[in-house]
Formats: C-alpha cells, structure tokens, sequence
C-alpha cells in the first residue's frame, strides 16, 4: 500500500511539472552548443518571455533583440519578437522578423499563421 502511495504521489508531480519542464525546453532548444553568449542569450529569451506574459511588449521586444544580438541563429527568437511587434501595432517589423524566422528554418506552430498575416 505505500508503495502505491509513493507511485500516486510521484505521478501527481510528474503530471504537475513536466508542462512547465516542457515551455521551459522549447524556449531553449535551438541554443546550441552551450557557450557563454548561449547561456546568455537563453536569459535574454526567458526574459523576454515573462514581459510577454506581463504586456510589456517594448520591453520584450528589447529582451528578444538582446537573445539574437548574442546568438543570431536563434531562430525562433525572431518569431517571439514578431508576437511582440504585432502587439505593438508594428507590422513591417514583425513580418521582417517572421519571413527572417521562416528563411532561418524555424518550425513553431503558427509560423504559417504569421506568414499569411504578412501577406
């Protein structure tokens, strides 16, 4: 019976922080390899991302810019900056980000979206 317990509640933990392991793995995989300017460009990215949740676009804006300046392969960066863009009502920007994300192959799930907005 305590072993079962144990099961349950290691289940419950998994189901409770892999989403977040996830969001956290998929803002970060094309990173590569692991140098200090990648290290940072990851920070930039993460920070990037919270001022997107919190609505501050200028400043997510800044973050993303900051990510690609350190690293400028990252290609789905340009597609975060470009939701950031397009919340700010700056819409040649942020196609230029999304046509320069799709050149760099970037594959997000709404890329194709973003794309058909720019048209």
């Amino acid at each position: 019976m305590e072993i079962l317990n144990s099961m349950k509640n290691l289940t419950i933990l998994v189901l409770i922080f892999l989403p977040f392991s996830l969001l956290a793995q998929e803002a970060t995989t094309d990173i590569v390899p692991e140098s200090p300017s990648a290290k940072q460009a990851q920070a930039q990215l993460l920070e990037g991302d919270l001022k997107m949740d919190a609505k501050e676009y200028k400043d997510a804006v800044l973050y993303y810019t900051e990510a690609i300046n350190l690293n400028k392969e990252l290609t789905c960066a340009y597609i975060y900056r470009a939701k950031a863009y397009f919340k700010l009502g700056e819409n040649t920007k942020a196609c230029s980000d999304v046509n320069k994300a799709n050149e760099l192959g970037c594959w997000r799930p709404e890329i194709d979206t973003l794309l058909e907005k720019c048209k």
